[in-house]
């Protein structure tokens, strides 16, 4: 794996050991996406992410309605 000149080395490491859960299929994107929004609701919802506490994660999915 290449490492990226920007990050530090915690970074990096934190990267590799991500990677690797997806590489063992041990990480579920799925259960951690809260919502999938288009972008005229994500327009909506932007300014408020930053009061949010939401448990999971939104993902704009901008070939949604």
């Amino acid at each position: 794996m290449r490492a990226v000149a920007h990050l530090g080395a915690a970074e990096q490491l934190g990267r590799r050991r991500g990677l690797a859960l997806l590489d063992r299929a041990a990480f579920a994107p799925g259960r951690v996406v809260e919502r999938v929004v288009g972008l005229g609701e994500a327009a909506a919802l932007l300014p408020g992410f930053g009061r949010a506490f939401p448990a999971g994660m939104t993902v704009i999915d901008p070939l949604r309605g």
